[in-house]
């Protein structure tokens, strides 16, 4: 800190600044800039945390991401879930009965979410918006309009298996325009799981086998064998094992059941899907995630 020093005419008659007011003069002015170079730089640093926010808002290079696992078809609506986009303000959901074919908007949507109704069987992609920017397309996704239930699940204690076997009878609504070809045979089974009713996680599984004569009792098993499923087509499948049915009649309200099956739909397609359904749920939608080539 500076003393202030006054200023006194010399004796001789000549005017003059004291050493010690020319220093503090020369402090001021350093200080000053330094200010100013302070001021500069807080000013620089928010232009640039403006800049850099604004940078990583810019959506055009991004590509969403759907998750197949949590897409499917159920109780008449297509359900579609995919990433967060930052920086996005909506998405459009487009669609196409064909992979590379022509792509209409199908909605609208504000979240990373979709669930409309819809039936037939089309290929969905998601791209973000924000304001007149317009991120890429995410990879498409088939979603197939089947439903199904299962009507009976019961264990057969005469059939042709001898004193062990399952019975499971399935019945399928098909809403689209294309066949449902469900598979028969060791290489295309189906799974079965027991699940627990508090957590809806499995405590047991086994295989199933479609029985390609559509009979309880029959026997018909050979490999590249399948059946049409129609509107409310009615197919039977089996196991040779009863260690889950035991466990479920040993304290049904603890347990139900969930068959996982595999079929190609539409004629000469060779992707597979897998439909799960379980014995608790009315209607139950065709899934995704076991899509395949």
């Amino acid at each position: 800190m500076w003393r202030r020093v006054s200023f006194q005419a010399r004796s001789d008659g000549s005017g003059g600044t004291p050493a010690r007011e020319r220093e503090e003069t020369m402090g001021n002015i350093g200080r000053s800039r330094l200010y100013r170079l302070l001021a500069m730089v807080l000013l620089l640093t928010l232009f640039c945390g403006m800049l850099i926010p604004a940078q990583a808002a810019d959506i055009t290079s991004k590509k969403p991401k759907i998750n197949a696992a949590k897409s499917a078809y159920e109780n008449g609506k297509v359900v579609l879930k995919w990433a967060k986009i930052s920086g996005a303000t909506g998405y459009e959901v487009y669609r196409a009965s064909k992979k590379n074919g022509k792509y209409a908007k199908f909605a609208n949507v504000k979240t990373n979410s979709l669930k409309k109704a819809a039936t037939g069987a089309f290929y969905y992609k998601v791209r973000a918006v924000k304001g007149s920017k317009k991120s890429k397309f995410s990879d498409p996704v088939l979603i197939f309009a089947a439903t199904g239930k299962i009507t009976n699940v019961s264990f057969n204690g005469t059939g042709w298996v001898g004193t062990m076997g399952l019975i499971a009878s399935v019945k399928i609504s098909n809403k689209t325009r294309k066949d449902m070809q469900f598979l028969g045979g060791y290489y295309q089974k189906a799974n079965v799981y027991l699940m627990d009713r508090k957590t809806n996680k499995p405590v047991g599984s086994t295989y199933m086998l479609l029985n390609t004569n559509n009979d309880p009792y029959g026997v018909s098993i050979s490999d590249g064998i399948t059946i049409k499923a129609g509107k409310s087509q009615t197919l039977w499948y089996y196991v040779m094992e009863n260690a889950l049915w035991t466990q479920y009649t040993s304290n049904p309200d603890s347990y139900y059941f969930m068959l996982s099956m595999p079929f190609y739909p539409g004629k000469g397609t060779d992707e597979l899907i897998t439909m799960s359904i379980t014995a608790t749920q009315v209607m139950s939608g065709s899934s995704v995630p076991c899509a395949t080539k």
